[in-house]
């Protein structure tokens, strides 16, 4: 069976909002370019084990991989310049899912669908998740 697994960086926008604030350009450029080139390495790490990466963009990537070879492709991470918040499911829809449970419990960690499966948890986290983008999608409309 195949998991897809979905990693996104912490702060990031945040870290590189003080940097602009602060005016240095060489910084925001080195702190920017630091977490993308980490996001392609590790990209590139995880294809040749196996992994099919169906996106790898600034401090974000998604993939799907054997079952048998998910730990390994996760011990793969080697963060230089921030945290990650990484969520795993059956499906693209659950990976994604467990990627905003851990952003919304304070980051920095892996939540897998298989541990984190209650009943009523598609149905109310899902519900809470959906309208709180279209609240958000409102108000900026």
């Amino acid at each position: 069976m195949n998991l897809y697994i979905a990693l996104d960086g912490d702060n990031v926008g945040t870290k590189l909002a003080e940097l602009i604030n602060e005016g240095n350009d060489l910084k925001v450029a080195n702190f920017a370019s630091g977490v993308a080139n980490d996001m392609q390495r590790y990209a590139s790490n995880v294809e040749s084990i196996g992994a099919r990466v169906l996106l790898c963009s600034g401090d974000s990537v998604l993939y799907t991989i054997s079952e048998h070879d998910a730990k390994e492709a996760l011990n793969l991470l080697d963060a230089n310049f921030c945290t990650y918040t990484i969520g795993v499911g059956r499906t693209i829809q659950e990976a994604h899912l467990m990627l905003n449970y851990g952003k919304f419990l304070g980051k920095n960690c892996i939540h897998t669908w298989k541990d984190k499966h209650p009943t009523w948890f598609s149905f109310k986290f899902l519900g809470f998740f959906l309208f709180a983008g279209k609240a958000i999608f409102k108000y900026w409309k």
